[in-house]
């Protein structure tokens, strides 16, 4: 049987990453999303390109999806400033997956200071996750559309998940109408 927490906190934890402010300067016309110095038209790009340990800071607007993730260790996603709003009415808005390569563990997925809206699918309508460990904070979820988790799928293999000041709005779904979780076994509160 698998074990993990939900943390719900409702107040500012470690999980909230590096200050924005710094971020925003590397967002300029025609840019997405950066990763390092290395900037990019297209927010999808910057998901295939993100490295081990890398960190894709997303530029204010509206990002059309749906996007997908797929990494081998640790990422962090992040809204370089207020306003970054990810989208998606046919799919998924992110279609996440995070885990660390066989033997390892703790390959951990950080979302932060994003509004995901819309999205449509079977498990998990706005956010589909895999990652042994996940983080959203500062964040928004609505309106996601599933048979199971509206808002927020999480996979069975995720052992630890955080939510830091998430709100989820309109989510909609047969089980779980803000977010599903397998087999979860414990709720800890502030």
């Amino acid at each position: 049987m698998l074990l993990y927490t939900l943390l719900v906190h409702g107040c500012a934890s470690s999980a909230h990453v590096q200050p924005r402010v710094a971020a925003a300067s590397t967002c300029g016309r025609g840019v997405a999303a950066s990763i390092g110095d290395v900037q990019y038209p297209d927010l999808q790009r910057a998901l295939d390109d993100v490295a081990v340990g890398g960190t894709v800071w997303i530029c204010s607007g509206v990002h059309e999806g749906p996007f997908q993730l797929r990494a081998w260790s640790d990422v962090i996603l992040v809204g370089s400033e207020p306003g970054v709003v990810l989208k998606a009415w046919h799919g998924r808005v992110l279609d996440a997956e995070v885990f660390a390569p066989s033997g390892d563990v703790g390959a951990r997925l950080v979302l932060d200071g994003l509004t995901f809206v819309g999205g449509v699918g079977d498990h998990g309508g706005s956010l589909r996750v895999g990652a042994d460990e996940l983080v959203i904070s500062h964040s928004v979820v609505r309106e996601g559309v599933a048979e199971e988790g509206g808002g927020l799928w999480v996979d069975p293999e995720t052992w630890s998940v955080t939510l830091d000041q998430v709100t989820f709005e309109d989510n909609s779904a047969g089980l779980g109408g803000a977010l599903w979780l397998a087999e979860s076994s414990e709720l800890i509160s502030d």
